[in-house]
């Protein structure tokens, strides 16, 4: 959230000029109004003293020598962008821009202008010396999250300050082609702003600090704000970690190969990291060596969704599935949520209407939806029973899938399946931020053969030593039953390509799940379900939030919420990719190894925290005072950029294909 000293300024200066309101720009009724609460946010990340006289109206924000007064120059720009319709700026092939994006841009690049030229003031710290030079996109990441409470990749920038670049040359050639204001027209200047796009091109002398890339690699990019990112690797050496199946028959069920295939496996590359950050001095990065951009198609899908409505007439929940199945082609489920549903399957988890009337409140689940066929259905049962109040979301569940490029050979085709799927179950992980619960712990799922019944079960990838239970989840090192369960993790644990990993469980409202996905279209009354041909099998990561409280939390509460960027957001937060590295010691080393191969980063991260909790325990049992736990979110761990981008991308173009969903009640 906004910090509450941001939000009170905010409030503070609202009232001091025109050029300001207090609230939300995405919550504003016109573009004027989100521009006027834009350049107040802005101006509210400034010492409240340099605020004190800001100019009350358009024609108060002109200084004698034509320059326009700085808390004025984001509202002008926005004026011409948003208001004006950018007058001089030539269209470009393809998609217009996102022009409110474009202002959000210039603005978190204005907030980082005024953050360095205040470095002292309001506790803020000393700049370093790059603070000088030039606007990286990770500083534009942490401005945009500041103010406007939303988590947006580093990566993102890039594309975004090059529109920038095209789009302030263009105004600042309207303001020196004249502005008409309350003293004639004027050829104007707008000194902050030049400087922004100046700092965001590069055009300092002052060289922003080199982002940590491995040693040899051309590229200086980084993905994830404050966090480093990896390309290849020049030098170093390598292993290779093998692939299996829980079973012979699995491996046949999988594989259908007419001829017997060499095993799957994955090839990495050692080598050391060149990085400012001391915590990441003189260490080595584990790079796998595969091309994700050449080799595979990335495809996100909303999957599953379930709609809860409620009608003002009274119906049969089979009536309602009649109408969904007609209106939108498609087979849906319903149940009545004034009827108490059993403890198994779809209807498990619903919420229960217990003092309301059958026939008037009803769950909807829908199988791979796309706004024509939501819209379809909605206005067929608001016309037939009337739809009081919003549609709501109960759950949501979008994924990844990762198809071989398809101009490949059967046989390559089906290695690169099983690579992607091991990649995702080592690489795929959530950061310390993300406080989850016991039954959340990492866990595969497949069907073990030794039982007498062999049936599917799950085998957490970290398991409980002896017979004690699992009193607490693997994060919460302090508790000694979690230091003792991943210290027994330097036992081997096998993924298995057959198996599904979890994080998260679905009575907590959140579930990521890795696939190799060899079926599809499971009836959730049935069981059944449709085997795939050899050309649609593919690896799969699905992330499924339910309830809508948790909903409500990633600005998902109403059907129409799908339209809004929220899925770019869960992406960020709940689809991102990792990389370990170690120390430069061979020990430190193979227990990286070890836990990559075993357990993926989830493992690498987990045995670091153990080590780092262990040297705190002894030195304060040693009598050292004032000791701090180590803190941050990510530990030695890097970010895939290419993985990540690659799936970014995916997510944006399901983002846009929902962004102009709607639905019309009568």
């Amino acid at each position: 959230m906004m910090s509450d000293l941001l939000g009170w300024k905010q409030s503070h200066i609202s009232s001091k000029s025109g050029l300001f309101e207090d609230g939300n720009p995405d919550a504003a009724s016109d573009p004027a109004a989100s521009l006027r609460r834009m350049n107040c946010r802005v101006a509210a990340t400034c010492p409240l003293g340099s605020i004190s006289r800001p100019p009350k109206t358009r024609d108060d924000a002109i200084r004698s020598d034509d320059t326009i007064k700085r808390f004025a120059e984001l509202y002008l720009f926005g004026e011409w962008l948003l208001l004006d319709g950018a007058s001089g700026l030539k269209a470009t092939p393809g998609k217009a821009p996102d022009k409110t994006i474009i202002l959000k841009t210039v603005a978190a690049a204005a907030a980082e202008i005024f953050r360095r030229d205040q470095p002292q003031k309001e506790g803020l710290p000393a700049p370093m010396d790059h603070d000088k030079g030039k606007i990286t996109a990770t500083d534009l990441s942490k401005r945009w999250k500041e103010l406007f409470d939303d988590e947006v990749s580093a990566s993102d920038f890039r594309g975004r300050i090059k529109t920038v670049a095209r789009v302030l040359p263009a105004y600042f050639d309207h303001l020196r082609s004249g502005v008409a204001t309350g003293k004639g027209t004027k050829r104007l200047k707008s000194p902050t702003l030049r400087k922004a796009l100046d700092a965001m091109t590069g055009k300092v002398k002052v060289p922003h600090a080199a982002s940590p890339v491995l040693s040899g690699s051309s590229s200086t990019s980084r993905s994830h704000a404050s966090t480093p990112a990896a390309h290849v690797v020049s030098t170093g050496h390598g292993f290779s970690i093998a692939l299996g199946y829980s079973t012979t028959r699995k491996m046949h069920e999988y594989r259908r190969a007419a001829t017997p295939l060499p095993a799957a496996s994955l090839s990495y590359a050692v080598g050391p990291l060149n990085s400012p950050q001391a915590r990441m001095k003189d260490r080595l990065i584990f790079m796998p060596e595969v091309a994700i951009k050449e080799n595979y198609e990335a495809k996100a899908l909303i999957d599953r969704v379930i709609v809860l409505v409620d009608t003002n007439a009274r119906t049969h929940f089979q009536r309602v599935r009649d109408a969904a199945d007609i209106a939108g082609r498609t087979r849906s489920f319903v149940h009545d949520l004034a009827v108490r549903a059993g403890n198994e399957g779809w209807r498990a988890r619903l919420p229960h209407a217990a003092h309301a009337s059958s026939g008037h409140q009803f769950a909807i689940l829908l199988q791979e939806p796309t706004p024509k066929m939501i819209a379809a259905i909605l206005e067929k049962i608001d016309r037939e029973w009337e739809i009081v109040g919003d549609a709501r979301l109960f759950l949501l569940e979008f994924s990844i899938d990762f198809h071989p490029a398809r101009d490949r050979a059967p046989e390559e085709r089906l290695a690169l399946r099983e690579q992607m799927v091991g990649l995702l179950q080592r690489h795929h992980w959530l950061d310390r931020s993300n406080k989850l619960k016991v039954d959340d712990d990492a866990r595969q799922v497949y069907v073990q053969p030794a039982t007498a019944a062999p049936k599917a079960s799950a085998q957490f990838l970290f398991a409980q030593p002896g017979k004690v239970p699992r009193l607490v989840p693997d994060h919460e090192l302090r508790h000694e039953h979690a230091r003792n369960r991943i210290a027994h993790g330097k036992h081997v644990n096998t993924l298995y390509l057959d198996a599904t990993l979890y994080r998260g469980a679905q009575p907590n409202g959140l579930r990521i799940s890795t696939q190799h996905k060899i079926t599809d279209q499971v009836n959730p009354e049935t069981g059944t379900r449709k085997e795939l041909p050899d050309d649609e099998r593919r690896a799969r990561i699905e992330v499924e939030i339910s309830g809508e409280e948790r909903l409500k939390e990633h600005g998902l509460a109403r059907i129409e919420d799908l339209s809004t960027n929220s899925i770019r957001k869960l992406k960020t937060r709940y689809l991102s990719f990792w990389l370990p590295t170690s120390p430069a010691d061979r020990a430190a080393e193979k227990v990286v190894r070890d836990q990559l191969t075993w357990r993926g980063v989830y493992g690498v991260d987990l045995t670091e925290r153990l080590q780092e909790e262990d040297a705190y325990l002894e030195a304060k049992a040693a009598g050292y005072k004032n000791l701090r736990r180590p803190k941050g979110t990510t530990g030695t761990l890097c970010a895939w950029e290419e993985l990540n981008k690659v799936v970014g991308r995916a997510t944006d173009t399901l983002a846009r294909r929902w962004s102009q969903f709607s639905w019309k009640k009568r």
